[in-house]
């Protein structure tokens, strides 16, 4: 029962090791606007695609979506 735990604790630790580098030297509210921008981006998308899609579809309506205008 030990072991399941373990791995666990152990994706957590990755997670937050991955967090830390990819937010490495910004403040927390660079963090928040950063983060505030691809919400909205994500928001717009859903906006236009209601039904939703494919992985492959999403992917590509994100990249369009730079092109417009918000």
């Amino acid at each position: 029962m030990l072991y399941p735990a373990l791995i666990l604790y152990g994706l957590l630790a990755l997670l937050l090791l991955m967090f830390r580098r990819a937010m490495r030297g910004r403040s927390f509210a660079e963090m928040m606007a950063r983060s505030e921008g691809e919400h909205h981006r994500v928001l717009r998308v859903i906006k236009r695609h209601p039904q939703g899609g494919s992985w492959r579809e999403y992917r590509r309506w994100m990249e369009g979506e730079e092109d417009l205008p918000d």
